[in-house]
Formats: structure tokens, sequence, C-alpha cells
């Protein structure tokens, strides 16, 4: 395999898995919202 294509896949890749990062972070912050809205629930009623 050529250098040129091995770099061009690697920052493919290094780009799709920033892209999953940043939507795993978003989930992450979403669920610890909604875990922590669960657990507030029955305290307010």
């Amino acid at each position: 395999m050529e250098p040129v294509r091995v770099g061009a896949k690697r920052k493919e890749e290094a780009q799709s898995d920033e892209k999953q990062h940043k939507v795993l972070r978003l989930k992450e912050k979403w669920h610890i919202k909604a875990t922590f809205m669960l657990m507030n629930y029955p305290a307010r009623k």
C-alpha cells in the first residue's frame, strides 16, 4: 500500500473517531441529566 493512501485512511479514521467521541460525550451528558432528573422526581412530588 502507498504511504499516501495509508495516511489518508488514518486521517479519515481519526475524524470518524472524533465524531463518535463527540456523540458519546453528548449521549453521556444526556444520560446523566436524565438520571439526575429521575432521581429528583420522587423528591419533588
